[in-house]
C-alpha cells in the first residue's frame, strides 16, 4: 500500500460513560463476592446470582470501550488499514467512493465518527480516533480521485 503517512489511534474517551457504567457494575459484583456491606449478612450461594449478573453486565459494558479504544487507522499512500481488537480491515484507495465526517454533540461529551462508503457498497462507521479531520481529508482525495476517473470514461 505504499508509504505510511499517518496513523490515528483510538482514545480512551471515546468509550464515554460506559466506562464508568461498566466499572461499577464490576465494582458491584466484586462487592458482592466478597460480601461487603449488607450482603455480609447472607451466604455466598445467596449473593451470588446479583453478582454474576453483575460481572455479567460489567464485562458486556466494557465490550464497545475496549473496541474504540484499542483501533488504529493506519493511512498509507495507495490506502489504509483499520484494526481493531477482532479484525482488520484493509482498503485500497481506489476502494473509497464517499467519506463523511459527523459530530455527535450531547450535554456532557462529543464524538467524531468518520463513515466510509466503499465501491461496493459496503460502509464502514469509525468512531472515537485522534485528529478526525486529517483522516477524512486524505479519505475524501480518494474519493475525488475515483470520481475524476468516473467522469473521464
Amino acid at each position: 500500500m505504499g508509504k505510511s503517512l499517518s496513523v490515528h489511534r483510538g482514545s480512551f474517551g471515546a468509550g464515554g460513560w460506559l466506562w464508568y457504567v461498566s466499572s461499577v457494575c464490576l465494582l458491584a459484583a466484586a462487592s458482592g463476592f466478597a460480601g461487603v456491606g449488607t450482603a455480609a449478612k447472607q451466604a455466598l450461594a445467596e449473593r451470588a446470582p446479583a453478582s454474576i449478573g453483575a460481572l455479567v453486565m460489567g464485562v458486556a459494558f466494557l465490550v464497545v470501550p475496549l473496541l474504540r479504544w484499542r483501533q488504529t487507522v493506519e493511512v498509507f499512500e495507495h490506502g489504509f488499514v483499520w484494526s481493531r481488537l477482532h479484525r482488520v480491515v484493509r482498503v485500497p484507495a481506489t476502494e473509497v467512493r464517499d467519506v463523511s465526517w459527523l459530530k455527535h454533540q450531547t450535554k456532557r461529551s462529543a464524538q467524531d465518527e468518520v463513515k466510509i462508503e466503499l465501491v461496493s457498497g459496503q460502509r464502514h462507521s469509525i468512531v472515537g480516533v485522534n485528529d478526525p479531520e486529517k483522516l477524512v481529508n486524505f479519505l475524501r482525495s480518494w474519493a475525488r480521485l475515483g470520481d475524476d476517473r468516473a467522469s473521464r470514461r
